[in-house]
C-alpha cells in the first residue's frame, strides 16, 4: 500500500487574517533537535490546513472526536476557526519581513521542570511578553500572549507521522486501523501543543482556552479516579457523554482537535479508509471486541456509565492514581475544569450513516478475530488470530515502574523461555509460570499465563508453551511497547493462542536496602 506524504499547503487563505510565527529562543536545543522541531511545526500547520475547510460534522472522524452533529453543530465555526487559524501560523522567513508576525519561544532545557513527570514529551505556557513574563490569565492577556513550548528528551525519540504510517502500512487491520498505532509521533504531538497556544486558538474558539480536559465516571462503588482525555480511546469517550455537551466543553480538549486531524491524515494514507479503532467503549463487553485493546472498558445499564469490575482477564485498564482533577505532581501550570460522566449519549442522536458504518466495523472485527475454534482436544494449532497488547509504559498514568535494560531483559527472557518450553498451562492445575531476575536494584518478572479471561480459552481447556513461540512473542512485546529511553524497556503483556506472555519491571526494595548498606559501610565501592 502506498501512502501520500503531507503536502505543503500554500498559506494564502480566504477569510483568515494572514499571520506567521517567528520561532525564537532555542535554549538547550542542538542542531538536530532544532531541525526536528521546525519540521514538526510545519507538518502540524499542514495537518490543520488540510482539514480547515473540509470539516463534515456527519462523517466518522467528526462524530467520534467532536460528538454527534446534534451537539457539535453549535461549535462548527469554532472547530473550523481553530484549524484555520493554526494553518496560518507557518514559520516566517528570517530574511523576508512578514506582516503580523507573532513570536513563539521553543526550548529544550526543561525550563519549568515538567519533563520530570512521567510521559511528558512537551509542555507549553502562555506568557505575557517573554518566557520570563507571568502566565496569561485574563481574556486580553490570553489573546495577546506568547506561547513558550519546551520539548523534552522523550519527544525527540518519537518518529515523524510519515514514518509511523510507513511502519504500519503492511500490518493487520487490528494495527493498521487503530489510531493507537499512530498517536506517538512528533507531528500530531506538535499540533496538540499548538491547540494550547492561546495566541493561535483562543479568539477563534470563542475565547475559550483549550485544555487537556479531565473526567471521571461517577462510580457507584470503589475508586473514582480522574483521567485526562488523552489518546483516541479517552477522546472518543469524552464526546460520548451528555455532560460534555451540556457544559459547553465540546471544543476545549486539545486531543479532540489533534486526533481528529491525525485520523483524517491517516484516513487519506489508507486510501480513504477511516481508522476506526480503538472502540470508544464496550457495550456489555460483547465477545466480538474481546480480542482488542479496550482503553475504556465500561458498560451501560439503562445508559448509565460505570467502570467494568476487574473480572474479565488480564487486559483491564489500571485505575489512574489521581484523586483530584488537578495535581502539581503532574507539572500543570493551570487546572482544567473537571467533568463527571454519568450518562452516554443515546444512539438516536447519531447520524444513521455513522451507525451503519459502525455496524460494518463490528462485522469486520468479528470476521477477523473470531473464527470457529479447533475441535477439542486441540493440538498445537493456534486459535485464530487474536492479538492483544498491553504496555506498562503509558503517559496517561503516573508513578511509573523503572525501565529495564533491554539487552539484559532479552538475555534473561531467553533463559526463561528455555525453562518454560513444553509446559502445558490450563485454567486450574497450572495457570501460569513465572520467575524473577535481578539487575542491581531492578527486578525482571517474566511470566506466561493461561488467558482465563477469554471464554474461548475456557472452552479450549489448555495450551502448551513452545520455546520458539515464547521468544517471538517477547521480542514483539519489547518492540511494540513504547519505552523511554529506547534502549530500555518497561514491559507489558501480549496474548496469542490463549497464552499471555508478559513481564513486569519493579524496584527491588530489598536489594536497594542492601546496596545502601554496602555503600554506607564502604562495601559498595566495587559496584560504582
Amino acid at each position: 500500500m502506498r501512502f501520500k506524504s503531507l503536502i505543503f499547503v500554500p498559506l494564502v487563505l480566504a477569510n483568515v487574517e494572514f499571520l506567521s510565527i517567528n520561532l525564537k529562543g532555542w535554549q538547550g536545543c542542538n542542531n538536530a533537535q532544532s531541525a526536528k522541531i521546525s519540521a514538526a511545526w510545519e507538518n502540524a500547520v499542514r495537518m490543520a490546513a488540510a482539514v480547515k475547510d473540509t470539516v463534515d460534522l456527519n462523517e466518522a472522524a467528526s462524530v467520534e472526536y467532536f460528538g454527534p452533529p446534534v451537539f457539535s453543530a453549535d461549535y462548527k465555526d469554532e472547530i473550523r476557526g481553530v484549524f484555520a487559524s493554526t494553518a496560518t501560523f507557518s514559520q516566517g522567513s528570517k530574511w523576508v519581513p512578514t506582516p503580523f508576525k507573532w513570536d513563539a519561544y521553543v526550548r529544550c532545557d526543561n525550563w519549568r521542570g515538567n519533563c520530570n513527570t512521567r510521559g511528558v514529551a512537551a509542555y507549553i505556557a502562555n506568557t505575557i511578553g517573554t518566557p520570563d513574563g507571568k502566565d496569561a490569565e485574563s481574556d486580553d492577556e490570553r489573546e495577546g500572549s506568547t506561547p513558550v513550548i519546551n520539548f523534552c528528551p522523550m519527544w525527540f525519540w518519537l518518529p515523524s507521522l510519515k514514518e509511523k504510517i510507513a511502519l504500519n502500512q503492511n500490518e493487520k487491520i487490528s494495527v493498521r486501523y487503530d489510531l493507537e498505532s499512530y498517536i506517538r509521533n512528533r507531528d500530531s504531538s506538535m499540533l496538540h501543543e499548538l491547540m494550547h497556544a492561546d495566541s493561535i486558538t483562543f479568539k477563534k474558539n470563542d475565547k475559550r482556552h483549550i485544555w487537556d480536559m479531565k473526567f471521571r465516571i461517577k462510580a457507584p462503588v470503589g475508586k473514582n479516579a480522574w483521567r485526562k482525555a488523552y489518546g483516541p480511546g479517552y477522546s472518543k469517550l469524552y464526546t460520548r457523554v451528555e455532560e460534555v455537551f451540556g457544559s459547553g466543553y465540546t471544543t476545549t480538549n486539545a486531543d479532540s482537535f489533534a486526533i481528529y486531524a491525525l485520523a483524517k491524515t491517516v484516513q487519506e494514507a489508507l486510501g480513504n479508509k477511516y481508522p476506526y479503532l480503538p472502540r470508544a467503549y464496550n457495550e456489555n463487553i460483547e465477545d466480538q471486541n474481546k480480542g482488542f485493546n479496550m482503553p475504556v472498558p465500561v458498560h451501560r445499564d439503562n445508559d448509565v456509565l460505570s467502570w467494568v469490575p476487574n473480572t474479565d482477564g488480564y487486559f483491564n485498564v489500571q485505575e489512574a492514581p489521581q484523586d483530584q482533577a488537578c495535581s502539581a505532581a503532574e507539572g500543570e501550570n493551570e487546572c482544567p475544569p473537571g467533568v463527571e460522566f454519568s450518562k452516554l449519549v443515546d444512539d438516536s442522536k447519531y447520524p444513521q450513516s455513522y451507525l451503519d458504518e459502525r455496524k460494518k466495523w463490528l462485522e469486520e472485527i468479528k470476521n477477523m478475530t473470531f473464527d470457529k475454534l479447533p475441535d477439542l482436544p486441540t493440538s498445537d494449532a493456534p486459535v485464530p488470530d487474536n492479538v492483544s497488547l498491553k504496555c506498562n509504559y503509558d503517559e496517561t498514568f503516573l508513578n511509573p515502574a523503572p525501565p529495564m535494560d533491554t539487552s539484559f531483559a532479552k538475555d534473561k527472557i531467553s533463559d526463561f523461555c528455555k525453562l518454560s518450553g513444553n509446559i502445558t498451562l490450563d485454567d486450574s492445575k497450572q495457570p501460569q509460570v513465572q520467575t524473577h531476575y535481578d539487575n542491581r536494584a531492578v527486578g525482571l518478572y517474566p511470566y506466561v499465563a493461561w488467558n482465563a479471561g477469554d471464554p474461548r480459552c475456557v472452552e479450549r481447556g489448555s495450551g502448551k508453551i513452545e520455546e520458539d513461540h515464547c521468544l517471538a512473542m517477547f521480542d514483539k512485546l519489547i518492540v511494540q511497547c513504547p519505552s523511554f529511553p529506547p534502549e530500555m524497556t518497561h514491559g507489558g503483556a501480549k496474548v496469542e493462542n490463549c497464552l499471555v506472555f508478559g513481564f513486569d519491571v519493579w524496584w527491588d526494595y530489598q536489594m536497594i536496602a542492601a546496596m545502601r548498606f554496602r555503600t554506607e559501610s564502604g562495601l559498595g565501592k566495587e559496584m560504582k
